[in-house]
């Protein structure tokens, strides 16, 4: 077993009307494995962590010196039941229980910036393009959740359940993401 001590300090003169100046310490078990891995990230959806670890801790961190290098994290969603007819923005899947309006939507037929703008019913939805050309069971990919954006020099210390995704969801630039993962049960 190994232990894992993160801290977080935190101090400002001016950020509010009085002076702050904080530290938080804590010690982690680590039951199971510790993984490192870096990412070269482009503005394509990307994997980061599959649902194949236990509980974790997650270190995540945007390398990048340049500035408008920003990576977004958070978690998609497959569905290879997705029918879409050329020139209709409505798509039929067997459950739109895992969609919802605003996430975007890229498949084969589906035009580039393309979001969910609506939930029709349990298996009809409405798509904020038209579809491109005719197409049944695509499979498409679904962008759910937004979890963190970090700019350039930022990083983030997380908990994760290790039952969902994370994804690198987009990129500006081709910033690197380095990633350690503590399993905290084996």
């Amino acid at each position: 077993m190994a232990t894992l001590t993160p801290t977080i300090s935190l101090s400002s003169t001016d950020a509010l009307s009085d002076a702050i100046s904080f530290t938080v310490t804590d010690s982690v078990s680590v039951l199971g494995d510790v993984k490192r891995i870096s990412y070269i990230m482009a503005a394509t959806a990307q994997d980061i962590l599959a649902n194949t670890y236990n509980k974790s801790y997650v270190f995540i961190h945007n390398k990048s010196t340049t500035a408008n290098e920003i990576i977004t994290i958070g978690k998609k969603s497959t569905d290879a039941t997705v029918d879409v007819t050329s020139g209709d923005a409505t798509i039929t899947m067997d459950s739109t229980a895992n969609i919802s309006f605003g996430m975007s939507i890229t498949g084969s037929n589906i035009q580039s910036a393309t979001t969910i703008a609506s939930v029709t019913n349990t298996t009809t939805a409405e798509m904020s393009k038209t579809a491109s050309g005719s197409a049944s069971n695509i499979t498409a990919t679904f962008g759910t959740e937004d979890f963190i954006t970090l700019g350039a020099g930022e990083f983030a210390f997380l908990p994760w359940s290790g039952t969902e995704n994370l994804d690198a969801l987009s990129a500006n630039g081709t910033p690197t993401l380095e990633v350690m993962i503590f399993e905290a049960t084996a």
